[in-house]
């Protein structure tokens, strides 16, 4: 079990290189006077083990950008892949001051060693598609979820899928609008929304991860 002294760590996620486990984390000060508040004062951070077991935390290695930009407030959580060409990619949720932190939407950052990271231009890789997803109501829910990107290879053929969470606005009842959100890419860099893969049951479905066992395929997330 990993623990780090004087911080809050939460959701997590990982990737693999060679013999080496790679976890993700978001992390936050012990200090902060109200637990609620770890989510406004959020870096990723990172540790590794070869064993699954021991592990040596490595520090900060994300954190929200400099004002004023789409993702000042916050950075949630994300996935980690690795392309063709060896190169790391981030994805994570991210959050605006200006928009008090309502509004999500989805980032993208690169890496060659998986602790230094730089945004994929002004990082935004994907934006809350009104054709498919919930917008912003307010009398209705209380931000606007696009949150939680799980990317992985399409394994139907080339190109990467990006499961996340959303809602959909054609659910009268508000605590069953959550939803399962696809968008899809060639080149990890453009995104286009889909459908939903999963919708109803929920107010929302959170930190989805999708793996196969056998012949099967399952679709994981918090509630």
């Amino acid at each position: 079990m990993l623990t780090v002294p004087n911080t809050w760590i939460w959701d997590f996620w990982f990737a693999r290189d060679g013999g080496l486990w790679h976890m993700f984390f978001l992390q936050a000060p012990a200090s902060l006077p109200e637990a609620d508040m770890r989510h406004w004062n959020v870096s990723i951070g990172k540790a590794q083990s070869r064993d699954l077991l021991n592990w040596e935390y490595q520090g900060e290695v994300f954190r929200p950008a400099p004002e004023p930009a789409w993702d000042d407030a916050t950075t949630w959580t994300g996935s980690v892949v690795k392309d063709d060409a060896g190169l790391w990619h981030l994805f994570y949720t991210g959050t605006r001051k200006a928009e008090e932190g309502l509004r999500q939407r989805i980032g993208h950052a690169t890496s060659s060693d998986l602790l230094h990271w730089t945004r994929w231009g002004d990082g935004l890789a994907l934006d809350l598609d009104p054709t498919y997803y919930e917008v912003h109501d307010p009398s209705r829910w209380h931000d606007r979820a696009l949150r939680d990107p799980w990317v992985m290879r399409d394994p139907d053929g080339d190109g990467w899928l990006m499961y996340f969470t959303a809602r959909v606005p054609t659910i009268p009842e508000p605590n069953a609008a959550g939803a399962i959100g696809l968008a899809r890419s060639d080149d990890l860099t453009s995104w286009k929304s889909r459908p939903p893969v999963f919708v109803g049951g929920f107010g929302q479905l959170e930190v989805p991860q999708v793996t196969r066992i056998g012949n099967t395929w399952y679709c994981l997330f918090c509630n």
